[in-house]
């Protein structure tokens, strides 16, 4: 079951770097490489397909190419929650 709002994207999957208690997927949709923050320890083989569901407006886009290969081009806008954690407000 998926949340209202959310995006469905199908990836082509590597094995993730597990957490304690969650799972980076890293995986491929055509030229686009997608690192995935997940909840809870999962793992996919080599080359499974996977299908993402996320929210659009919680996206992080880094550049490929170019002036803005690894650079942050756009983000989510800063909640009220969390410019209190950055000021180390808990």
């Amino acid at each position: 079951m998926t949340s209202f709002g959310a995006a469905r994207t199908a990836v082509t999957g590597a094995p993730g770097s597990v957490q304690p208690s969650e799972t980076l997927v890293h995986a491929t949709h055509d030229r686009l490489a997608i690192t995935a923050q997940v909840d809870g320890i999962h793992r996919h083989p080599l080359g499974a397909p996977v299908d993402l569901f996320f929210s659009p407006a919680r996206l992080f886009v880094f550049g490929a190419a170019g002036l803005d290969a690894g650079r942050l081009v756009a983000a989510p806008p800063l909640t009220s929650n969390d410019r209190e954690d950055a000021r180390g407000a808990h």
